[in-house]
């Protein structure tokens, strides 16, 4: 799998924003983007990533047009949804670890707010993508961008780890592998953000045979902080504390 999206990056260049290995685009109707963007302009505040509403779409990304702001892309309502749930529960003000962090969409849109984002990816034409994306975009040297074994090397001091989406493309060995190592680099909370929904039971599913459930990974090692159904699609974004 991941050589056949490994070969579908590499050929689409800079416009990595539509390639299946980040995001998957049109299964998203317009009325769905006008619902999360009232939800977005219903807040007490504006939203955290003022000027990207269409920064990714230079980079392949469909937009959609909506009432409360405009034209604006699906990765720009994915990003504001993260942000809202990391600030509600203080989190956005800390050192960040960002595991299968793709072409940097979050480290972009987050960079203004966090002291220092470690983008990691297991894909090395990710981590390419990635650092084509910060350099284009981030200007405050916050963000880096390393491969799996840098960051066992450096090992950052980091209050919190992030997965959006990745694990369920992962096979259950490889994401505890990943936990195994958030262990031994003491990061006490994580956050993540899986595919599926909870009311059809299917999220939290790992990509092999039989399709389980890593969800029991995680209960082992952390005890669920919130969990809530946001967003586009209406995922699970939940936080967890080590136990």
């Amino acid at each position: 799998m991941w050589d056949k999206w490994q070969e579908t990056v590499v050929a689409a260049g800079d416009q990595y924003a539509k390639s299946p290995v980040f995001v998957e685009q049109y299964s998203q109707t317009s009325e769905e983007f006008e619902q999360v963007a009232d939800w977005i302009a219903g807040w007490n505040e504006p939203p955290f990533d003022l000027y990207g509403r269409l920064r990714d779409v230079n980079h392949g990304a469909r937009f959609v047009c909506t009432k409360a702001f405009g034209p604006l892309t699906r990765q720009w309502l994915d990003s504001n949804t993260e942000l809202w749930f990391l600030n509600k529960h203080g989190m956005l003000k800390n050192n960040i670890l960002d595991i299968g962090a793709g072409y940097g969409r979050l480290a972009v849109s987050a960079s203004p707010y966090v002291k220092d984002y470690w983008c990691t990816d297991g894909v090395a034409v990710s981590q390419k993508a990635c650092r084509m994306h910060v350099d284009a975009y981030v200007h405050r040297g916050n963000v880096h961008i390393v491969s799996p074994e840098e960051l066992l090397e450096w090992k950052p001091k980091c209050e919190l780890a992030i997965n959006i989406h990745s694990w369920n493309e992962c096979s259950f060995a490889s994401i505890a592998a990943w936990l195994e190592i958030l262990v031994q680099l003491k990061v006490p909370y994580l956050f993540t953000v899986s595919h599926g929904q909870l009311a059809n039971n299917n999220a939290y599913i790992c990509h092999q045979v039989g399709h389980p459930s890593f969800r029991p990974l995680l209960d082992e090692k952390y005890d669920l902080v919130e969990e809530l159904t946001l967003g586009l699609s209406s995922h699970p974004y939940a936080l967890w504390r080590a136990k």
